[in-house]
């Protein structure tokens, strides 16, 4: 039953936001594997495999097929000023915006002086957060090595990261992926006592 749950989920997110299969898809079949570990086999890996081909039929069609023809952007615009003058135009862009449109306009921006000086300083302040979690990869490889599924669950909570060339705000990919790492790391010091007893000891 969970496993279909999973993936009427993503078929619905998907139609929310294309940008699902990056943010949050892979947090949570990773997260399944990792609680159905147990009992894993052949079954679940191509579960596993169809869901992601799925989401990425459909991330494809909603990109490419999913822009407003209807109505001319300014059109759209100045009928949403009508309703509420706080209605902004780079965010009605959005739905008229290709896949290429937004990969040009990411590398643009991130080329552009103020977004280069901007970008260092976002990075320079996620420092204590990246040697934190390099602490976190280096004592789970250790612990259960790399093929564990421990392991694959933190890989796949960075995955929002994946969305850089497609946005320039990264700090939101960013910030998306810290609080999939804060949320993996709970359920395996839930499910994992010996390997949460090692993360304790190596932090406190």
């Amino acid at each position: 039953m969970q496993v279909y749950l999973i993936y009427h989920f993503f078929i619905i997110s998907g139609l929310v936001h294309e940008a699902s299969i990056f943010i949050i898809l892979p947090l949570l079949l990773g997260v399944w594997s990792f609680l159905h570990r147990s009992d894993w086999c052949v079954k679940y890996a191509l579960y596993v495999v169809f869901v992601f081909g799925v989401a990425i039929v459909e991330t494809i069609y909603i990109s490419t097929k999913g822009l407003d023809e209807i109505i001319d952007h300014s059109e759209y615009y100045s009928k949403l000023l009508s309703i509420d003058n706080h209605a902004y135009f780079d965010a009605v862009l959005v739905l008229y915006r290709s896949l290429g449109d937004n990969l040009s306009l990411t590398f643009n921006n991130t080329i552009d002086f103020y977004n280069v000086q901007r970008h260092l300083i976002m990075l320079a302040g996620l420092i204590p957060s990246f040697i934190i979690f390099k602490r976190l990869y280096v004592v789970t490889l250790q612990a259960v090595g790399i093929q564990s599924f421990e392991f694959v669950l933190l890989m796949l909570s960075l995955s929002p990261l994946l969305l850089y060339p497609l946005g320039y705000d990264q700090l939101r990919w960013w910030s998306m992926a810290i609080a999939n790492l804060s949320i993996s790391i709970v359920i395996i010091i839930i499910y994992n006592t010996e390997l949460a007893e090692k993360l304790m000891d190596y932090f406190f």
